[in-house]
């Protein structure tokens, strides 16, 4: 009687244990899901003011090179000003991508977690 009550007690812990557990791993993805959404309007607005920077540069191009043709100026600055604001550019966008990657692989992996226990408790 008295290892039927402790086996009883112990699995009624265990299943506790693993209720705790799974409303644990469920927090952890709605965070950080929430803040993969976040990161992803962050870098969207990131991306539209390197777009904007980008266009920008293009019409500050326009009018070097108009300057540079009345003037005599070297075209070789407004090239090497181009190439950096792209390099900028590219970067952001560099970053971002590799962000958002790694916080999508961060909340598969633990839906897998999530899954894998659900799957265990199942059995």
């Amino acid at each position: 009687r008295d290892l039927q009550e402790t086996v009883s007690e112990e699995v009624t812990r265990l299943q506790r244990d693993g209720i705790e557990e799974q409303q644990r791993l469920a927090g952890t993805i709605s965070s950080l899901e929430a803040e993969l959404k976040q990161d992803k309007e962050t870098y969207a607005k990131d991306l539209k003011g390197a777009a904007s920077e980008a266009a920008a540069a293009a019409q500050r191009e326009g009018d070097l090179q108009a300057l540079l043709r009345s003037t005599g100026r070297a075209e070789a600055e407004l090239a090497e000003e181009l190439r950096e604001a792209k390099g900028r550019f590219d970067l952001q966008l560099l970053l971002a991508t590799q962000h958002e990657d790694q916080c999508e692989d961060e909340a598969q992996d633990l839906r897998k977690l999530l899954e894998e226990q659900r799957a265990a408790r199942a059995k």
